[in-house]
């Protein structure tokens, strides 16, 4: 959760004030029993695969070294899980054997833990 640095009344910099976002976000995510977002980093390109209510939301996202930060390539709302998962494949494979590989597997226990969906048939 997000969380703002604060001075207590005894002058305690270490405690914390949440934000208003950060409590509805949170409080969101567990009424709705959601999952965290799956995350996958291959190299300089962060993959990002989040459901919120009817849409499986996928953004990638790549590493600019020189800024120290991340540069939002694309981001796009599915209505089908199959379409979300193509996605993310696909920009996976574009980073290579490795990366896809890697995503498959992490993907595919995301998917079977949180919804069900096995993507590996083996």
């Amino acid at each position: 959760m997000d969380q703002i640095p604060h001075d207590g009344a005894l002058g305690d910099a270490q405690s914390t004030v949440l934000t208003v976002d950060s409590v509805v976000r949170s409080v969101t995510r567990v009424l709705l029993n959601a999952p965290d977002p799956f995350v996958i980093q291959n190299g300089e390109q962060l993959l990002l695969l989040d459901v919120d209510w009817d849409f499986w939301n996928f953004a990638e996202l790549m590493f600019e070294s020189e800024e120290l930060g991340y540069t939002q390539v694309r981001q796009i709302a599915y209505e089908s899980p199959r379409e979300a998962i193509g996605a993310i494949l696909a920009r996976a494979l574009a980073q290579g054997n490795d990366a896809i590989v890697n995503t498959v597997e992490q993907l595919n226990l995301y998917l079977v833990r949180h919804f069900d969906i096995n993507i590996m048939n083996c």
